[in-house]
């Protein structure tokens, strides 16, 4: 009898270490999926609605001119709001305010199933967008924090990458297919049980993070951040649409952040910690986000435009068009990013990135004027398959590279922000410079957009070579 119990006792004993093994196994891969879940999430739901505005349009009976409001007004609620969400992970902790975030973000989509009209939408919208703001810099801070510093954190980061990729390539694919076979209100209702699920998934794998120590959470500063990038983004977004009249919004802004960066700076509990982006491989990082947004969307832009214009594809054909290009997309941020980061480090990986944009960018000029289209399927390798997948993870790396556990949250809200503002700004000029163009000329337009970006994807590596010494960055052996 006593050997009976003895062996029980083994038995229970050798289930709890294995079932904290498996726990221990099972536990860093669950939080790689709940965090990448935001990046997908986001990513997918602006590429799946870009399609489906032309059906919307019709459905809630606006214009199609109107209906670009859908979108502007998610990019404005989730480019101004990212930093908030940062600096709310650093004082409340990361698995909060991503469990918050993507509450807000599923609870936001559901309610689209009985939209009805165009002010109920737009707050919708809104609502997404405040939603993936906060869950966004959480996720990055949350890989960072769970990821060691090295080979496994960088893997981590390209498949952080691959499920943007992802994101947008099915964005792309099903946006048409939903609203020709289906209705419109499933490109928003449908996530909502996947949503579900990963909160469901966080409260349970995600590690739990104390509040930081400081006494009050700086209400002003934060007040007028918000209200500062709100303008901001609100007068790029419309200025290729409105006028120059928006320039009011945009200086307004402007002067509004300058205002909140005085005061925060002689505020005992300021906003922004000035220790945390001291940093030169950081603030090197921030500023390749704000290029590399401003000129990706702008790339396929125009892109898009060319494939349309000078090759008669329908708006379906461009969506399946561009879908293989973003899929592989994934791959290369899953199966070569990891490669080109042990053998020439991260800040060399961005370097190439810049370097293919600038290759790109040339190949569009051709394609504007010889109208080669086999030439036209290289650059959209070269940029959407290739730059976007190894630049955005090593750029994300960079911009938290030296920023203390505490400050990461508003570190990786700041890069957001930059990329996300970085691609409104880009977005506004080749807008502008298809209206304003010498005399309209479509040709000379398509010139100036990629001459913009050839310009800044040089400016992004003379940044970045300027103080590389050396480029890869120091790592655990």
């Amino acid at each position: 009898m006593s050997l009976f119990f003895i062996n029980c006792r083994t038995i229970i004993h050798l289930f709890y270490v294995y079932k904290m093994n498996v726990n221990k196994f099972w536990k860093k891969p669950l939080v790689l999926l709940v965090a990448c879940s935001a990046i997908f999430f986001e990513s997918l739901d602006v590429s799946i609605v870009n399609l489906s505005l032309q059906s919307i349009s019709h459905s809630i009976h606006i214009r199609l001119a109107t209906t670009q409001w859908i979108q502007t007004v998610y990019l404005i609620a989730f480019g101004s709001l990212l930093l908030l969400g940062g600096r709310l992970c650093d004082y409340w902790g990361n698995k909060i305010i991503f469990i918050f975030g993507l509450a807000i973000f599923g609870l936001a989509s559901l309610s689209a199933a009985v939209c009805g009209n165009l002010f109920f939408l737009l707050l919708i919208r809104a609502s997404q967008g405040f939603g993936a703001a906060m869950a966004m810099p959480a996720a990055i801070s949350i890989l960072s924090s769970t990821f060691d510093e090295g080979l496994e954190r960088n893997k981590a980061f390209g498949i952080f990458g691959a499920s943007a990729a992802i994101g947008f390539a099915l964005g792309l694919a099903l946006g048409g297919i939903i609203t020709t076979y289906f209705n419109w209100h499933w490109i928003f209702s449908m996530s909502f049980p996947i949503i579900l699920l990963v909160i469901l998934i966080s409260i349970r794998v995600l590690p739990n993070t104390s509040k930081q120590a400081e006494s009050s959470f700086n209400f002003l500063s934060t007040v007028l951040l918000t209200l500062s990038l709100i303008l901001l983004c609100y007068g790029i977004h419309n200025l290729a649409i409105s006028g120059w009249y928006n320039l009011c919004f945009i200086l307004l802004g402007i002067l509004g952040l300058i205002i909140m960066l005085k005061y925060d700076r002689k505020n005992p509990n300021p906003f922004f910690i000035n220790a945390a982006f001291k940093n030169t491989i950081s603030m090197q990082g921030q500023l390749s986000s704000f290029i590399l947004g401003t000129c990706f969307l702008s790339f396929v832009f125009v892109s898009t435009l060319l494939l349309a214009n000078n090759f008669g594809f329908s708006s379906t054909s461009i969506g399946f068009t561009l879908l293989p290009f973003s899929l592989l997309s994934a791959l290369v941020s899953k199966y070569i990013l990891p490669v080109l980061f042990k053998r020439f480090g991260e800040k060399t990986v961005v370097v190439i990135a810049m370097s293919s944009l600038f290759v790109g960018a040339i190949l569009l000029m051709v394609v504007a004027i010889e109208n080669i289209f086999s030439v036209l399927l290289i650059a959209i390798f070269l940029v959407n398959s290739f730059c976007i997948a190894i630049g955005f993870p090593a750029i994300t790396i960079l911009a938290l590279t030296g920023i203390n556990l505490k400050n990461q949250g508003t570190a990786a809200g700041l890069q957001s922000s930059l990329y996300t503002i970085g691609s409104s700004i880009g977005i506004s000029f080749i807008g502008l410079f298809l209206t304003y163009g010498v005399e309209n000329n479509y040709l000379f337009s398509i010139l100036y957009s990629c001459s913009f970006m050839l310009v800044l994807s040089i400016v992004a590596v003379i940044v970045l070579v300027l103080r590389a010494s050396p480029c890869a960055l120091p790592r655990k052996t």
